[in-house]
């Protein structure tokens, strides 16, 4: 059990927090209230954001060869590109 303790004109007060109620607090955009052409868009967005990482390393790989021989790089040089490309997709957002 919780117990709040205030201090109001002086006097020391011991109360129980009232708890708050998520199901029934004003939100200003509240999802649940969205067309279902919104919810389908946001969900499309969030889908084709979390895929770039996957797909810009597998669009990569094909031309390893050819990166190494234009930019006289190493095999690791450019393994160490790519792999700093998918940490920092997965770092931020």
């Amino acid at each position: 059990m919780t117990l709040l303790l205030t201090f109001d004109a002086g006097d020391w007060h011991i109360s129980t927090p009232e708890k708050s109620d998520i199901e029934h607090a004003t939100v200003n955009d509240d999802p649940r209230k969205w067309s279902r052409a919104r919810k389908y868009i946001v969900v499309a967005t969030i889908s084709a954001a979390s895929m770039i990482a996957g797909l810009g390393s597998n669009i990569y790989n094909p031309a390893i060869s050819q990166i190494e021989e234009q930019l006289h790089a190493s095999s690791g040089d450019i393994s160490l590109s790519l792999s700093l490309f998918i940490a920092i997709q997965g770092a931020s957002p």
